[in-house]
């Protein structure tokens, strides 16, 4: 679980660091060591939909290792119950996150080959990256409970056996 939660965190940090440079590379039309924008934002919106779907797979799994622990405890309902209330907002956060910046990516392919509007990608993206950062707060709340929650459930389970 921790090499999940640490590898989560780093991968925030990194999905983070990507986007703005991404959004520095699509404002200056510089190249960065070497490379254009559309490698940046490629490269960007690969480690985001990887990063996402890896925190969405550390809410599912340990929901699904914990289930079976504590079917025979006397909190079971309510640490189901819990467990549901934290997971239902980070998959649809997680899940619009995704959505947007592939809609960005794909507004910027068209923008950059003069099939769509240059100014509706860049507007598009101030308001995903604003939402991700949004987003990356509720994520950490989310994690901060989880982790807690998975404490109150590690008691029931030891005093059970």
């Amino acid at each position: 679980m921790w090499i999940f939660l640490i590898s989560a965190y780093i991968l925030m940090g990194m999905s983070s660091i990507a986007l703005l440079v991404t959004a520095y590379a699509g404002y200056t039309q510089d190249l960065l060591f070497g490379v254009n924008h559309p490698r940046i934002a490629t490269v960007t919106i690969l480690t985001l939909s990887f990063t996402e779907t890896l925190v969405m797979y550390f809410f599912i799994a340990t929901g699904k290792a914990y289930k079976s622990l504590i079917k025979d405890t006397e909190k079971e309902t309510s640490f189901q119950l819990k467990m549901a209330q934290i997971k239902s907002p980070i998959y649809k956060h997680v899940s619009l996150t995704i959505l947007l910046f592939g809609i960005v990516f794909i507004l910027g392919g068209a923008a950059d080959n003069n099939f769509s509007i240059g100014w509706l990608h860049g507007q598009l993206f101030l308001v995903s990256i604003l939402y991700y950062f949004w987003a990356l707060k509720i994520k950490n709340t989310a994690f901060q409970k989880q982790v807690e929650l998975i404490g109150e459930m590690d008691k029931a389970i030891s005093c059970t056996t």
